[in-house]
């Protein structure tokens, strides 16, 4: 039980962080008319991590109903 909420967390800090990368990303990029790789490759370690977290939480919650 506790384990889930310890997803839920994890999900919900990697994803508001994923969103921010990309917003900084999209200004950055407007701003200076160049990519920022670091911040790209954050995004890219990051997605993955959002993507195994949500499959995880929703096949729990599927499984509740």
């Amino acid at each position: 039980l506790m384990n889930n909420y310890i997803k839920l967390v994890l999900l919900n800090i990697s994803s508001v962080t994923l969103v921010g990368l990309i917003i900084s990303f999209i200004f950055d990029y407007i701003n200076s008319g160049k990519v920022n790789f670091i911040i790209l490759i954050f995004i890219l370690l990051i997605l993955p991590a959002v993507i195994n977290l949500s499959r995880d939480v929703i096949r729990k919650y599927k499984n509740l109903k």
